[in-house]
């Protein structure tokens, strides 16, 4: 019987570890998605790059969408234990749009130094957003770079989804939608007040 306490003991110190760091590695997984997206269909797709507003709005969007269900898919194949499915989805759907949103955003507003933006803005939320290192060990002008960092209500985020550990995700979700806002004005804004102020001009 010993063994099989052993085998059962290893499989849940197994799972404690995978749930630990899920809140960091899933955020790193969104990101980086988000930054392969940006560096292959976006950046280097010609029919995509002379495609119709519309076109790459919705293009945009079916990629944050088939995103969030393949990673949650894998998360489940690698046994992550999720305390709140649904709001896992939920949550998954909002950090892949607001990734992707900035990824790309970046990109169109800084070209080539966008990518290498993305990459800094990776290692950045790998370091200071509370995920790898207690906010605690953090001097207090980090904690506040931290706050503008989206990767830091993600990972507050999937800590309440996944483990259970926190209430107030619906601020989370406030906060992950304004950096959508901010990100999609940033990719889309200038091309949307363009349309805008040609419609009345072209009816007149």
């Amino acid at each position: 019987m010993q063994p099989v306490k052993d085998q059962l003991l290893s499989d849940t110190n197994h799972g404690a570890l995978i749930n630990t760091f899920s809140p960091l590695v899933l955020t790193l997984v969104f990101f980086v998605g988000a930054m392969l997206t940006q560096l292959t269909l976006y950046r280097y797709g010609e029919t995509l790059a002379h495609s119709g507003l519309k076109q790459r709005m919705l293009v945009v969007a079916g990629v944050v969408v088939a995103q969030a269900l393949l990673i949650d898919i894998f998360a489940n194949l690698f046994g992550l234990t999720i305390a709140q499915p649904f709001a896992f989805f939920v949550l998954s759907m909002m950090t892949s749009a607001v990734f992707t949103l900035a990824c790309l955003a970046l990109d169109k507003l800084f070209g080539t130094m966008g990518i290498l933006m993305a990459f800094g803005l990776l290692f950045l939320q790998l370091i200071i957003t509370g995920g790898l290192f207690p906010n605690d060990m953090l001097s207090g002008f980090y904690r506040g770079v931290a706050i503008f960092l989206p990767g830091t209500y993600t990972i507050s985020g999937f800590e309440q989804v996944v483990n259970g550990n926190g209430s107030q995700l619906w601020l989370v979700l406030i906060v992950l939608v304004i950096f959508c806002a901010v990100f999609f004005a940033g990719l889309f804004g200038g091309e949307l007040k363009q349309k805008l102020t040609q419609t009345p001009n072209s009816q007149a």
